[in-house]
């Protein structure tokens, strides 16, 4: 239903009408999330236990309507580390503390708060290292101008 939303936002872009994207932005949405999740939810906490019970038997875990929902539940980490690596991933480096955080939570059983300091260490390392490899050049160029200038003294003797 969003989507519908985004159409109207993008046609109202097309005509040059400003002045109603903040609708699609604050007040369309919500209209969605009501109707398709506010409601629905009240309407089963409402009714209680059995109507729950009956959903359950109407739409058994092995019916595909719910394994669709699963398999799509499961896709939406990957989209949400797709769009990470769009933002922090630059470089091959960039990789590092990236991989190495989602590793700790994941191999020490640490939660991403606690890992996302970690590798916010690896950021700052390798920040540090791209500086001081930023300032090497000035230094050698600085020090063969040196150089240059012995030889041309020596030269001109």
């Amino acid at each position: 239903m969003n989507l519908v939303w985004q159409h109207m936002g993008w046609a109202w872009v097309d005509k040059r009408e400003y002045d109603k994207l903040p609708l699609v932005d604050y007040v369309f949405p919500w209209i969605s999330h009501i109707c398709f999740s506010l409601i629905p939810t009240v309407a089963m906490c409402m009714a209680g236990e059995p109507v729950v019970n009956l959903i359950k038997e109407k739409l058994p875990m092995d019916g595909i309507p719910m394994k669709t929902l699963f398999t799509v539940g499961a896709l939406l980490p990957c989209v949400g580390i797709a769009i990470l690596l769009k933002q922090i991933v630059r470089n091959v480096l960039d990789f590092i503390p990236y991989l190495f955080g989602f590793t700790l939570a994941a191999s020490m059983g640490i939660n991403l708060v606690a890992s996302t300091v970690v590798a916010g260490l690896f950021a700052i390392l390798i920040f540090k290292l791209k500086m001081l490899e930023l300032r090497k050049p000035a230094a050698a160029s600085q020090s063969s101008a040196a150089d240059n200038g012995w030889d041309d003294d020596e030269e001109d003797i």
